[in-house]
């Protein structure tokens, strides 16, 4: 049933072409200074534009590119995978160094002044749009999709007056932005941690809680085979610290017995948390199942993976059943007496984003390997316990604002999905003042 006062129509209606750029020999440097560049299809995600996400046009490359980046538009991704391909976003501002390239379509349209601009690009990143795209997108390839011209400019729109158009993009604009600056902060609390992790593992908190000042008390300080750390810290091997074990080779597929039980893998192992929706069973002996079993306390890092990404870890604190861990996986368990496991997990962590884990992993192929052996042997700071739990502390208290952070940015997304649904579809109406309608 139409809404009152709406109009049934068709992207068509108001968009008179859709413009592509070219394909051109680029770097995958973005463009800086003076650099042109052409936009990666990951500028447009989500209603998004990210303009950081392009590629500096070669020299002799530079006079093919076409079909700059314009403010007040809308661009469109013509292809791409399944599930990204039509993806949309608003462009408020000019960026005449950015180019689009030919997977990207930017809207043009028959008269500005007949459609709020803003409000379209909402209606192009809804769920009703993204429903569309999926059915009338085209390709054999399971991997990549191609939405023809036709068919975008066929996806039936149901128009508003421009003044409620304009209400609407006013009402969502405003959860955008709240959404922004939420993901700002996010952000921002990722680099203080990053900055705090750095000063807790080399300066120690004294116990008073404070951080060690190693420039107006250096004689609180000492050399070691780390650089400059706490007087009353000492340097261990990994294997000094805790014991190192590999785990089990992968069992054949086709295996039967009466002593299966889930095992952890590198799929299961996330940034510090471990993803259960995906755990796969095996045979382990009841020898076995002592051998490479996992109790709350041990920690688990990824053996085997991309070289970025290898040595990611998780500390296992308890689940239900019991779970052994494959090959793929090295389990590092705490000596109790001397290393606490979040700081041991905190540890590692920062050697992952720092690159230490990268220095030592051999690389085969597409797949590194840390290499238990290798592993055992790092250098490992090692504070009194009592200071290494209120290291630990104060990063869990840190943590603590992220996850509200995060838990409030997940609600106005599903605020704005909502509002989206409701306000699109005209099953809730806005007020327009009678001065502007």
């Amino acid at each position: 049933m139409s809404v009152e006062r709406w109009t049934r129509g068709h992207l068509s209606d108001v968009v008179s072409r859709l413009d592509a750029g070219v394909s051109v020999n680029s770097t995958d440097v973005p463009a800086q200074g003076g650099d042109i560049g052409v936009l990666k299809t990951s500028a447009v995600y989500g209603g998004v534009f990210k303009p950081q996400e392009n590629k500096t046009v070669v020299a002799g490359e530079r006079r093919r590119v076409a079909t700059p980046v314009e403010g007040e538009s809308i661009i469109v991704s013509r292809m791409n995978t399944p599930d990204l391909v039509g993806e949309s976003a608003f462009v408020q501002d000019d960026h005449p160094h950015l180019f689009l390239p030919d997977r990207l379509w930017q809207l043009r349209f028959k008269n500005r002044d007949g459609v709020c601009v803003r409000w379209l690009s909402f209606v192009l990143s809804s769920p009703m749009t993204k429903s569309y795209v999926k059915l009338n997108a085209t390709g054999t390839s399971g991997s990549m999709k191609n939405l023809p011209k036709a068919r975008l400019l066929a996806l039936p729109v149901d128009f508003p007056p421009i003044p409620e158009q304009r209400r609407i993009a006013e009402i969502l604009d405003t959860l955008d932005e709240a959404i922004r600056r939420t993901e700002q902060v996010i952000a921002k609390l990722q680099q203080m941690k990053q900055g705090l992790l750095h000063d807790l593992l080399t300066r120690g908190i004294d116990e008073h809680g404070e951080l060690r000042d190693p420039e107006r008390h250096p004689e609180q300080f000492k050399d070691s085979p780390l650089g400059r750390i706490p007087r009353g810290w000492k340097v261990r091997r990994v294997e000094d610290a805790g014991s190192v074990r590999l785990g089990r080779q992968r069992a054949p597929v086709h295996q039967t017995g009466r002593h299966v039980v889930p095992y952890l893998r590198v799929a299961n192992v996330h940034d510090g948390h471990f993803k259960l929706d995906d755990v796969l069973s095996m045979n382990f002996s009841p020898p076995e199942q002592d051998r490479y079993s996992v109790l709350p306390g041990d920690v688990l890092l990824n053996e085997g993976q991309s070289l970025e990404l290898v040595g990611r870890c998780a500390l296992y604190e308890g689940l239900p059943g019991r779970y052994c861990f494959q090959n793929t996986l090295v389990r590092f368990r705490p000596a109790p007496d001397t290393t606490d496991p979040r700081f041991a997990r905190s540890v590692f962590k920062r050697w992952l984003d720092t690159g230490r884990f990268m220095q030592i992993a051999k690389q085969t192929t597409s797949i590194a390997h840390l290499g238990a052996d290798r592993f055992a042997k790092m250098q490992f700071p090692l504070p009194p316990t009592a200071e290494q739990r209120r290291v630990t502390q104060v990063l869990r208290n840190d943590d603590a604002r992220a996850v509200e952070e995060k838990r409030h940015a997940t609600k106005l997304r599903t605020l704005k999905q909502g509002l989206m649904d409701d306000l699109l579809t005209g099953r809730v109406r806005v007020t327009v003042p009678e001065d502007a309608a």
